[in-house]
């Protein structure tokens, strides 16, 4: 929440007043030409390869269910997937995403359900039983328990992920073209 809300404080502010057309201008405006043009480039990469990455993770159930090859099932699901973003526009986008939303939350507590019916012995309290005297239950970690030198060797505390998001957060929302 922290990126988000520095990026609508510092970055929002600039398009508004119509000076800027792109996360890039803002960039080239504030460091110059050559971060524009490295953070453009970047981008360009990094979203190749994950929309690359999704197509490929989609395209292995299709292939196994189906019996077909991963370049027939990639094409299957390119052609779905244009056809009902041409058909529906955004709000085709949206809709199929909140179907996808569905089926996972779904397919998530369907599995959970299983797991715990079918292979643990006391279900939720044989989860519990053996998270408990791990410390894995523990929601929240301060990271302060060994002192100021100990929470640096955390790699998972409460401020670690603050700190980490509002960067995550930044990159993500206010230095690509998305």
């Amino acid at each position: 929440m922290l990126g988000r809300i520095i990026v609508a404080v510092y970055f929002l502010p600039q398009y508004y007043k119509g000076e800027l057309s792109t996360a890039y201008a803002f960039l080239e405006n504030r460091f110059g030409s050559k971060t524009r043009s490295f953070s453009s480039v970047v981008f360009l990469f990094t979203r190749t390869a994950a929309d690359g990455v999704r197509l490929f993770a989609t395209a292995i159930p299709l292939k196994l269910l189906l019996d077909i090859s991963y370049p027939a099932a990639i094409i299957i699901i390119a052609v779905i997937t244009l056809l009902y973003t041409i058909t529906g526009g955004v709000k085709g986008v949206i809709w199929v995403d909140v179907i996808q939303m569905f089926i996972y939350l779904g397919g998530a507590a369907i599995a959970g359900i299983y797991l715990l019916n079918n292979f643990l012995p006391d279900g939720i309290d044989s989860v519990i039983a053996a998270a408990e005297p791990a410390s894995k239950l523990s929601i929240f970690n301060w990271g302060f328990e060994d002192g100021f030198a100990g929470f640096f060797a955390k790699p998972y505390t409460v401020l670690g992920g603050i700190l980490g998001g509002a960067f995550l957060s930044m990159a993500s929302h206010g230095t690509d073209q998305l």
